[in-house]
């Protein structure tokens, strides 16, 4: 192996970004009528998900596809509103990135 190839591969490891979160909210508005109007419901989050950014030289731009997976967790007596087998979503996004950015998100 040589230092091109560790270079290059650095390169390619720069351009994916994994993303992974985990979150607990508490939840008030979920429901305007019924007997669970107004309760203070906890509900966790999981995300995980990765952007792959495209190589384009030293243009003013980055651009960047990703897509994003989520699981929710919340108590026994939200299941006859959500179901019994929880709440899953996904996201997919394209994402650009002016050269000034220096968030590094």
């Amino acid at each position: 192996m040589t230092h091109r190839d560790v270079a290059l591969g650095r390169e390619i490891v720069a351009r994916w970004c994994n993303l992974a979160e985990r979150r607990l909210d508490y939840l008030t508005e979920l429901f305007e009528t019924g007997p669970l109007a107004g309760d203070i419901v906890p509900v966790s989050k999981l995300s995980a998900g990765y952007a792959y950014e495209l190589a384009m030289g030293k243009g003013p731009a980055r651009v960047a596809f990703g897509g994003l997976a989520s699981a929710y967790a919340f108590p026994d007596r939200l299941k006859p509103a959500y179901g019994h087998q929880g709440v899953k979503s996904f996201m997919l996004f394209i994402r650009l990135r002016l050269a000034g950015d220096k968030s590094g998100n």
